[in-house]
């Protein structure tokens, strides 16, 4: 899965991993997980929230493999977060 480098470039490059808020506008961050997942089965995942456990089920399960922080998390965690996705 490739992103253009901006609006209106020809470059694009690979996507190694996403980092989702799980409350997105529109959809959950959950769901876009999901789709991501679809186009790109092996994508590095992270999904943020400031959002107890027992609030994810209103969100959906993400998919499985991905990692979850709970904020607010510091830059080591998410570091650390990425770092066992990439590996």
């Amino acid at each position: 899965m490739t992103l253009p480098l901006g609006v209106g470039h020809s470059v694009a490059y690979p996507l190694a991993g996403a980092v989702l808020n799980l409350n997105l506008p529109g959809l959950s961050g959950a769901t876009l997980a999901h789709e991501l997942r679809r186009l790109a089965p092996t994508l590095p995942l992270v999904i943020v929230t400031g959002r107890s456990e027992t609030d994810w089920t209103r969100y959906g399960a993400p998919p499985p493999g991905t990692r979850r922080l709970k904020k607010p998390f510091d830059l080591d965690a998410l570091e650390d977060a990425l770092f066992l996705l990439l590996d």
